[in-house]
């Protein structure tokens, strides 16, 4: 995970230097930083958080973030306490249900694995290969794809 790390590092201090002097959103750094670091990392993709204006990941988090702190909080407790309840009310413990771009985005990255002999040192990678260990379906590990995404963005997420 090392180069993928080294080269967010790159791309990041490029969009610094861009920026020609202007005001840096720190916010805006870290969420494009950690971004583009769980893309790599954790699915083996591109993210561009630096090449592009509003990336994808800007989308996904946009799409899943409830707008009010106090029907997230609602929603979190009846996610965690509740499953069930909140399956049925469609209620995710994250926020909004996961955007289908996103679950797209992951099975396609899986189907590619699947058909690809060349192995990658990331958790896509390692979640391809406990599926049969554990009797999974390719289907239902974009579920913990997304849970190690928004773990990883918890703090870096604008709820309000």
């Amino acid at each position: 995970m090392q180069p993928y790390i080294e080269k967010v590092c790159q791309d990041m201090i490029k969009y610094i230097e861009n920026l020609n002097g202007d005001c840096v959103d720190a916010h805006d750094i870290t969420y494009r930083f950690t971004g583009n670091n769980v893309m790599s990392c954790a699915y083996g993709l591109e993210g561009k958080c630096f090449e592009e204006k509003h990336p994808i990941i800007f989308k996904i988090r946009d799409d899943m973030a409830i707008q009010s702190p106090r029907l997230a909080k609602i929603s979190q407790t009846i996610g965690l306490m509740l499953p069930n309840l909140a399956r049925l009310l469609r209620i995710s413990y994250f926020g909004k249900h996961i955007p289908p771009k996103f679950q797209d985005m992951i099975l396609g990255a899986i189907k590619i694995r699947e058909n690809s002999p060349q192995q990658q040192k990331d958790y896509l990678n390692f979640l391809k290969e406990i599926c049969p260990i554990w009797d999974m379906h390719v289907c239902s590990i974009w579920t913990h794809l997304v849970q190690a995404h928004l773990y990883l963005h918890t703090h870096n997420w604008n709820w309000h």
